[in-house]
């Protein structure tokens, strides 16, 4: 399928649709063990498993488990396991979630350029009509004219 002749008018998303979405949205929120709102600081002071350093903590976890001995008794191997296994319990569901994002975008930028295309159009017809000395078409005009203000890609 082309996108770019693909056509959108006769592509719509029920109303019942939408809140069975909603709900699973928000079922999925509810369902997360516990919720909370970093600020930009505290992500960015906090340390982080990225795929460069993800193997470091598995093996870390590993030594830690089969020798105990390196360990002072108030750190938990257990808990230190519970929080690798929710970590990645949590980066499964992330990867899901960021897919879902990407597709409702692209669907959102297909369908919003669609729309847009249409709106041009009807704009150069009425400029058209303007530029052609039709006096009804003064008002719209100007109007169209206020809220067009390019470059639209992507903005």
């Amino acid at each position: 399928m082309n996108i770019l002749n693909f056509n959108f008018q006769n592509v719509l998303i029920s109303t019942k649709e939408i809140g069975h979405i909603k709900e699973g949205l928000e079922r999925v929120k509810t369902l997360l063990p516990v919720s909370f709102n970093l600020s930009e600081q505290q992500r960015e002071a906090l340390p982080a498993i990225s795929s460069d350093n993800r193997m470091f903590v598995h093996d870390a976890l590993a030594i830690a488990s089969s020798a105990p001995i390196y360990l002072p008794g108030y750190i938990s191997i257990s808990g230190m396991q519970k929080e690798l296994l929710l970590f990645d319990q949590l980066e499964e569901l992330s990867a899901l979630s960021q897919a879902l994002t990407e597709k409702l975008e692209d669907l959102k930028l297909l369908a919003g350029g669609e729309a847009f295309a249409g709106a041009l159009t009807v704009f150069k017809l009425v400029e058209f009509s303007f530029n052609s000395g039709i006096q009804e078409s003064a008002e719209t005009y100007k109007k169209l004219q206020e809220q067009f203000k390019p470059p639209f890609i992507n903005s």
